[in-house]
């Protein structure tokens, strides 16, 4: 069954947004008496009943609600976007299917796009999220530098993803751990020899993704799809 977003969901009546309302009154079709999952995107979910079914305004009663009170996605994605921006929105697409709470968007010494349209990635994610039925909506935070990135406080590991052989690096494999994480992948050009150098002496543990070289948006595929294979074994 389809699953809509309602931004405050409550046990009562709830209405749908005016964009949740016309998906579900004249893409799905639906009608008074018919049931809709809904989900807040902060772990609450519920089966409701179709009360009113105009077509902006959809009316909804809730009865039971169901809650996680703890997001189940430990990583965080911090990366450079890529110059197109469909690859990137490729990302944020697959990456909110794989399980992912954050995704932060570095600005790198080489970093080919410097812009993002916030409202659209954050409109791919919500609907990533609805389509793989998750009730966690990850969170897509606005464009960071990477020097003021590294500096932020995170109660997990920070984990560097380059292609530099001049630093020791470990196999992403090897280091991920399930618990709180943050997997940085650079732009088409790595991270800057001095980026490498700042961040390990801030503490991130440098890695590699294996002897391929990987675009962009195929090494945050790849580095989401590892954690994810190691945690779970």
């Amino acid at each position: 069954m389809h699953l809509s977003f309602i931004e405050n969901l409550s046990v009562g009546t709830v209405k749908l947004s005016t964009e949740e309302s016309i998906h579900a009154s004249k893409v799905l079709r639906l009608k008074n008496g018919d049931s809709i999952n809904l989900t807040d995107g902060k772990g609450s979910s519920a089966v409701g009943i179709i009360t009113a079914a105009a077509k902006k305004n959809v009316t909804i009663q809730v009865d039971k609600i169901h809650c996680e009170s703890k997001n189940p996605y430990l990583l965080e994605l911090a990366m450079a976007p890529t110059k197109s921006n469909d690859r990137f929105e490729l990302v944020l697409e697959k990456c909110t299917e794989l399980g992912i709470a954050r995704i932060h968007p570095l600005l790198t010494f080489h970093s080919e796009r410097r812009k993002l349209n916030m409202e659209r990635s954050k409109k791919i994610v919500l609907s990533a999220m609805k389509q793989s039925q998750k009730t966690w909506l990850p969170e897509v935070m606005e464009p960071i530098k990477f020097n003021d990135f590294v500096q932020q406080d995170f109660e997990g590991d920070r984990i560097l993803a380059h292609c530099n052989a001049d630093f020791n690096r470990a196999s992403l494999k090897a280091i991920s751990q399930k618990k709180p994480t943050i997997i940085c992948i650079g732009p088409e050009g790595d991270f800057s020899a001095e980026e490498i150098s700042s961040a390990l002496e801030l503490g991130f543990k440098s890695a590699h993704m294996g002897s391929e070289r990987l675009r962009t948006e195929t090494a945050a595929l790849f580095a989401t799809s590892i954690y994810h294979t190691v945690t779970s074994l």
